[in-house]
């Protein structure tokens, strides 16, 4: 006695097409996109100005500090670490 799981699974492939699983990827892929802007538009109109500008201009300069920051010890990682990796092709 066999379930309809282990029919589709086993007997038509279903479940472990290659083709199913990559259109998947991209529908996924999609969503995340757009999940992603709605949630970056609520964080921007979230914001309110007149109280950052009652903050003053050092944490500004602090968040662009830590943000340059980031981004040079990740481009500097990237560099070094490139050549030790392998491209899968």
């Amino acid at each position: 006695f066999r379930s309809m799981g282990d029919y589709f699974v086993l007997s038509k492939n279903l479940l472990w097409n290659a083709e199913a699983w990559n259109s998947l990827g991209s529908i996924v892929k999609q969503w995340a996109g757009y999940f992603l802007a709605v949630a970056m538009a609520g964080v921007g109109l979230g914001t309110d100005i007149k109280k950052l500008k009652k903050l003053g201009a050092k944490p500004f300069w602090v968040g662009l500090c830590a943000a340059i920051s980031v981004g040079v010890v990740s481009f500097l990682l990237i560099k070094i670490a490139s050549p030790f990796l392998a491209v899968i092709k």
